[in-house]
């Protein structure tokens, strides 16, 4: 019998390619989805990914009732990758009741089952959590916890409920702290489902070359960066899934009451203009831009120090800014024939 694998948000952005990563590998995977911000259609293009499909249950993580149901369904349950929060940090500072409840309620029903069955548990966090922080790169043991938005202090709650069950109740847990995911599946099948609230980029780039915006703009050109605008590490939703997989596999080998955390990037800043760049060149497309004023709450500057999840859990980023780029094309074309 495989192991099977839940994986709470399985039809949300990263949530579905992390799926379809572990149903290749052999696993059985078993998505929770409430699809209030995604579509059940996700689930035709997960099983045109791979051969033997998956599980899904329409079904709300926050609801202790209804998630205990799903997980007494699968004898053969070993471990569960949550991924299912809301993550627009504007839309957080707009309404935080919202995310604190959503964020907070998922996770301590998520945590509470983990403990119950003794499922290993890989906890979707955030750089956020950070702050402001310039200490960069920014590293896990060194990097102060700063949480500056609604968003951030849920992810921060998160971490602290998974670390209290893993040193209370014997659970075995890891935090991996993504900086910012982009790019789609290789195939071009799944990516970040555009709407409000989509706060990367990627997506502000597409939504001018799919000419629902008529420029892209760049807030801020006169940074202390090396052409001016922001820097940031950003990491290809592949490279993200199979993290995922690695702290997994990971997370077999140590003992109860084990609990860490582990930055999620490339270890490598790259420039808005760098960005464009490569739209404009892999895309054979100009984009339009317009230089405006600095955003409040920018920073000039972010990246991670990786040299823990690399040592630890012999996962490093492969993917480059290219990669990225093209596969949110092929995304970005697929998305404009396949409605969702």
């Amino acid at each position: 019998m495989r192991d099977a694998v839940i994986v709470t948000g399985g039809y949300g952005y990263i949530g579905a390619i992390t799926a379809v990563q572990l149903a290749s590998r052999g696993y059985d995977v078993i998505c929770v989805d409430n699809l209030s911000r995604t579509s059940k259609k996700v689930g035709f293009l997960i099983d045109k990914l791979v051969p033997h499909g998956h599980f899904f249950y329409n079904s709300d993580v926050s609801n202790l009732v209804e998630f205990d149901d799903v997980v007494k369904r699968h004898s053969n349950v070993t471990s569960i990758i949550h991924f299912a929060s809301f993550k627009s940090v504007s839309e957080s500072i707009s309404h935080p009741g919202l995310y604190i409840k959503n964020n907070v309620n998922s996770t301590n029903v998520a945590v509470q089952l983990a403990t119950k069955y003794s499922l290993d548990f890989v906890f979707s966090s955030s750089c956020t959590v950070y702050g402001d922080s310039e200490l960069l790169p920014a590293s896990e043991d060194s990097t102060p916890i700063s949480p500056n938005n609604p968003y951030a202090f849920s992810k921060v709650v998160g971490e602290e409920l998974l670390q209290f069950a893993c040193g209370c109740n014997g659970l075995r847990g890891v935090a991996l702290r993504y900086f910012n995911p982009v790019g789609a599946h290789q195939s071009g099948l799944l990516g970040e489902i555009p709407g409000p609230f989509k706060d990367n980029i990627f997506s502000k780039i597409t939504s001018v070359t799919s000419k629902k915006e008529p420029e892209f703009l760049i807030f801020g050109s006169d940074y202390d960066t090396v052409d001016g605008t922001c820097l940031r590490d950003y990491i290809h939703v592949m490279d993200v899934a199979e993290a995922h997989i690695a702290a997994l596999e990971f997370l077999r080998s140590q003992p109860e009451h084990f609990y860490d955390v582990f930055n999620i990037g490339r270890g490598r800043p790259v420039s808005v203009l760098e960005i464009l760049g490569s739209f404009n060149k892999v895309g054979n497309i100009k984009i339009p831009v317009k230089t405006v004023g600095r955003r409040a709450g920018d920073i000039a500057r972010s990246w991670a120090d990786t040299s823990k999840c690399q040592s630890r859990l012999g996962w490093s980023a492969q993917a480059n800014i290219d990669d990225m780029v093209e596969s949110t094309l092929k995304w970005t074309n697929f998305y404009r024939e396949f409605s969702l």
